[in-house]
């Protein structure tokens, strides 16, 4: 019955492709496609619940399928256990009620069909993060996820604010990527089957005691840092009120019940590993804690509905990183279930009772305040207060923005950046390569390393041509495939599987972008409604530069940062960077070249 239960999973997947060809579909034949490709699935969990459980057969590991890359195989490993249910689940009534509620909310809206194909992208990619059975899989549903939230954000194309903010959102995303991906590789290394989360729970403490603690906490950081950028957490807890641009029902499955979450079900799932180190669970509780209360303060002084759910979605997540610092990872995802289930109805009704609730809330927050019952007035001075509101009002300068972080001068630091690699003299940053611990081992690898990273900071900061980006990016790329080379020529078959699809995907890229080298990246040009075809291309180019699991560049990445990491830690950080920037630099050229407004001009 698995063999058969597994494969209902892809009918989303298809249904998607379906909505992405070039036909308008009627808003009954859309709706009626998305609610069977969800109900199907739904029905086959619920089956397989009663069936297993009744037999006393959970947890159980299945492997779906194993692909043979060049004498590497892939597992794809499927694992279901209580937690595996409970997103599961989440997934699937969640999913069907905003899709029944997204049919009337958006009605006759432009973009409908687009809509609902990425609602149908997006389940797909909780589906294979909530089924995963090993740290690679999960690694794909998460980079699924990340890559539909970012265009449900900027569902409204033609308005910049939107888009703006999806980008932003975006390039967190990214660089908290970094934590799951390098954890990933660096669970092989260390453990290699280990990575099995079937494994994880099994495998003894003696032997992530017999690990080298710095390992376990490098480890742990990494875990930590793709959590706490995916769930919204210190220093990241501010961008749900941003994303938020999007439809209300986008707004709802994402930030409110399954895409914020995904952050806490990555440490209930990898538990056993950072829970070793004392260290750790310090940090995950301080988050937690700081989280809570900066959220607290900011979710009361919003002014719409939406930034006040967001906050305070933020704020319960914060709770439940304290619950899991302490070991209680079943009410953590008792928590996450019940709260999930209570965000999602509070955004879905807001819209029709914000007028009402407004005015109440209006009046009873006046007679409260003449009355004296808020805690703040009567245990804060008043200058601590009047301090912590303003404090609030900004975001306490987190904002992921110009603005953010306002102690660090942000703003100027990138204009010194663009202005150095604008000019040769960026080369000068390689002679501090002399200082790194492993250099004279690795030299030119070190340096080939170095200007790659160098070359996609170019690309990203500087440029205002597409066309020379793509250059940078490409230059890039080959200057990291040669530096891996020349460390580990056994790393050869994982640069034949990235290339294999990366090589198409840059002429494709370069060729569309051709097109448009008379076009500056400062502003926004909505090229998407006149040349749909160019869109939908680079597109298409962008993902698999992205490393997004939809093509061989993928695997290629394991396999390549795997090989890395046994010679160089810092190399197999260098190139990761690398390669995240190389994802946000497609992502710049997409928005600006085919999204937002020509009335508009925004500077970097």
């Amino acid at each position: 019955m698995l063999e058969i239960f597994v494969w209902i999973y892809i009918l989303p997947i298809l249904s998607c492709l379906v909505l992405c060809l070039p036909y308008r579909f009627q808003e009954k034949t859309v709706t009626r496609l998305t609610g069977m490709s969800l109900l199907i699935p739904a029905i086959f969990t619920l089956s397989l619940l009663l069936y297993e459980g009744w037999l006393g057969a959970l947890p159980l590991e299945h492997n779906a399928l194993s692909l043979n890359l060049f004498g590497h195989v892939f597992d794809l490993v499927i694992w279901i256990d209580f937690n595996t249910i409970i997103m599961m689940m989440l997934t699937h009534i969640l999913g069907l009620m905003v899709v029944k509620y997204a049919h009337g909310y958006l009605h006759l809206e432009k973009g409908y069909q687009r809509f609902f194909s990425t609602i149908l992208f997006f389940i797909f990619g909780m589906y294979v993060l909530s089924l995963a059975g090993t740290l690679d899989l999960f690694f794909a549903g998460w980079e699924l996820v990340g890559f539909s939230s970012f265009f449900l954000i900027a569902f409204y194309r033609s308005h910049t604010r939107s888009v703006m903010n999806a980008w932003r959102v975006y390039n967190i995303y990214r660089v908290c990527d970094v934590g799951i991906l390098m954890g990933a590789v660096l669970g092989h290394v260390l453990w290699h089957e280990a990575t099995r989360f079937s494994e994880i729970i099994q495998i003894s403490n003696t032997t992530f005691l017999n690990t080298p603690k710095l390992y376990i906490v490098i480890m742990g950081l990494f875990l930590v840092m793709a959590s706490v950028g995916k769930s919204a957490q210190f220093p990241f807890h501010t961008w749900p009120s941003k994303a938020m641009e999007g439809p209300t029902p986008s707004s709802a499955i994402f930030y409110g019940a399954l895409s914020i979450h995904a952050g806490v079900f990555l440490l209930v799932r990898t538990f056993p590993i950072w829970s070793i180190s004392t260290e750790i669970k310090v940090l995950v509780m301080f988050i937690g804690m700081i989280t809570f209360i900066l959220s607290t303060l900011q979710g009361r002084v919003q002014a719409n509905i939406k930034g006040q759910i967001a906050f305070a979605s933020t704020a319960q997540i914060g709770i439940m990183f304290v619950e899991l610092s302490l070991g209680l990872t079943t009410l953590a995802m008792i928590h996450l279930f019940l709260h999930a289930l209570y965000r999602c109805f509070q955004l879905l009704v807001s819209p029709s009772v914000v007028a009402n609730s407004l005015t109440l809330n209006n009046k009873v927050m006046l007679d409260r305040i003449s009355k004296g019952k808020e805690w703040e007035l009567r245990f804060l001075p008043k200058k601590l207060n009047a301090t912590l509101y303003t404090l609030a009002l900004n975001d306490f300068s987190m904002d992921p923005s110009w603005r953010g972080f306002g102690l660090i001068p942000w703003r100027k630091a990138y204009m010194l950046l663009r202005n150095i690699l604008s000019k040769p003299v960026y080369v000068i940053p390689l002679f501090f390569l002399l200082l790194l611990p492993d250099f004279a081992l690795h030299r030119w690898p070190w340096i080939l390393s170095s200007i790659s990273l160098l070359y996609s900071m170019r690309a990203l900061f500087y440029q205002t041509d597409p066309f020379h980006s793509m250059i940078d990016l490409s230059i890039s790329l080959a200057m990291d495939m040669l530096s891996i080379v020349l460390i580990d020529t056994h790393a050869i078959i994982g640069i034949k599987i990235f290339l294999l699809s990366v090589i198409p995907a840059q002429i494709l890229g370069l060729y569309i972008c051709s097109h448009y080298r008379h076009l500056s990246l400062r502003e926004f040009h909505a090229m998407g409604t006149a040349h749909p075809l160019h869109g939908n291309l680079f597109l298409v180019s962008f993902m698999i530069l992205a490393g997004m699991p939809i093509s061989t560049a993928f695997f290629g990445e394991d396999i390549i940062l795997e090989e890395l990491i046994n010679h160089s830690l810092y190399m197999s950080f260098a190139t990761t960077i690398s390669l995240m920037m190389n994802g946000l630099i497609c992502v710049r050229i997409y928005t600006r070249i085919f999204m937002g407004s020509r009335s508009l001009i925004h500077e970097d």
